[in-house]
Order: structure tokens, then sequence, then C-alpha cells
């Protein structure tokens, strides 16, 4: 998209930001249609979880605490996270960007970023520093649902936990 400066740099900025908002909800949506139509072929509709969802909580990688959810608020919390780690991610590579005029720079940025959480995923940091890490937030799976025990964050401190980097990541850009 290409966006013409307007009359200041703040409102530039602005703009900068709202398309960036817009394109991560919209590829949010399409990945929803896809997956959504390609799935409905081989599954059907319900409004609970799968026989083989419940069968397999706690063999399989996903936190099985997530069954405590009903799937559409499951669902809503996972686009909910997807869409704000996304236009996260893409407000640092854009600001990188505009802060050195150089895109690949923007794109190092934003890759480092998301392999460096790639690597506090698979536990190459110490367990208390994963709670920071971007893959810790960007996953429905690494969140605690109602168990005081679990090692995870609330979904609401992820929530608090993007709000951040838009918020810190947006004045920056001003």
């Amino acid at each position: 998209l290409l966006l013409f400066r307007l009359g200041s740099r703040g409102k530039w900025w602005l703009a900068k930001v709202l398309t960036l908002a817009i394109a991560a909800l919209v590829f949010a949506g399409i990945l929803l249609v896809l997956v959504g139509g390609v799935s409905s072929f081989a599954f059907p509709w319900s409004t609970s979880w799968s026989e083989l969802a419940r069968g397999y909580a706690g063999r399989i990688e996903p936190n099985p605490a997530v069954l405590v959810l009903s799937p559409s608020s499951a669902f809503l919390q996972l686009f909910t996270l997807l869409v704000l780690g996304w236009f996260s991610l893409g407000l640092v590579t854009t600001l990188v960007s505009s802060l050195t005029n150089n895109g690949i720079v923007g794109f190092l940025a934003g890759a480092v970023i998301k392999i460096a959480g790639h690597f506090a995923y698979k536990g190459y940091i110490p367990r208390y520093l994963q709670n920071y890490s971007i893959a810790t937030h960007f996953l429905l799976d690494f969140h605690r649902f109602g168990t005081k025990a679990s090692m995870y964050p609330p979904f609401g401190a992820s929530i608090i936990y993007w709000a951040v980097w838009i918020a810190l990541f947006t004045t920056i850009g001003f």
C-alpha cells in the first residue's frame, strides 16, 4: 500500500498504523475463511469439543487445560492473540524500516524478534524469562485457564503485553 505524506509526520504515522491494523485484521480474516472452508469438508461444525480433542487431551502438544473453554471462546481468544501479535510485529518492522529508511533492516528486526520467540518456545532461555517472550503471547496454548498452579500467564496478561507493545512502538513512531 502506498501512503502519501499527510500534513504532518504524526498524521502520516497514524495512517500507517491504521493501515497496518486493517491489514492484520484482513489477513486473519482471510486465514479464517480458508481454514474454516477447507476444514468444513472434513469435519462437522459443532459447539462442543470433538471426542478426539477430549480423548487426546494431555497426550498431545497443546495445553489440555484449553478444553475448559468452549470452542468458540477458544477460537475468539486465539484470533485476538494472532491479530494483536501480527499487528505488533508488523508495527516493529514498520517502525524500524521508517527509522532506518531500509526495508531489509525492518524485516530483519521482525525476523530476529520472531526467531528469539521461537528459541524461547523451544526452551533455550530460562523459564522465568519465557513469559516475556513473543511466542508465549502469540499462542493460546501458553495460557492459564483457571489453574492457579500453571506456569503460564492468564489471557488478560497477553492483552496487556500486546497493548504495551502497540503503545510503545506507536509512540516511538510519532
